[in-house]
């Protein structure tokens, strides 16, 4: 519960930096996209949250099994909070972009790649609160 609390904290964190950085940036010339950080920052954050979320689970199935036959993968609470709160920025820079008017797939593939993750994760959290271990 506390690595879910120190990512969404980070999150908070992240998404604040990078809105301010894109307040004070001016508007980029052209028809394109005037505002691109968001855009590709919900990109790149989607993408590795998803790696981090897939990561360990990739591991878990390749690793050697036990005596007992129970799979033995290391435990790092790293991966799980970086999996959650680049998520999380993921999915609020993406909200951020489309309410500036950026409509390109760079968005799209954030937001989807962040809320695939964000999906897990509450779907985890709900089974773990219905039927605790």
């Amino acid at each position: 519960m506390l690595v879910s609390v120190v990512g969404v904290v980070l999150a908070i964190v992240i998404v604040g930096v990078i809105v301010a950085i894109d307040r004070t940036r001016p508007d980029a010339p052209g028809p394109g996209p005037r505002h691109p950080l968001p855009a590709w920052s919900s990109f790149g954050f989607g993408l590795v949250s998803l790696v981090a979320l897939a990561w360990p689970l990739l591991l878990s199935r390749t690793a050697p099994s036990g005596d007992e036959g129970e799979v033995t993968a290391s435990n790092s609470q790293l991966l799980p909070m970086a999996s959650i709160s680049l998520s999380l920025v993921a999915l609020a820079l993406g909200v951020y972009a489309l309410k500036r008017g950026d409509r390109h797939w760079s968005v799209w593939v954030g937001l989807v790649a962040g809320g695939v993750t964000v999906a897990f994760w509450l779907f985890f959290l709900i089974g773990n609160i219905v039927s605790p271990a």
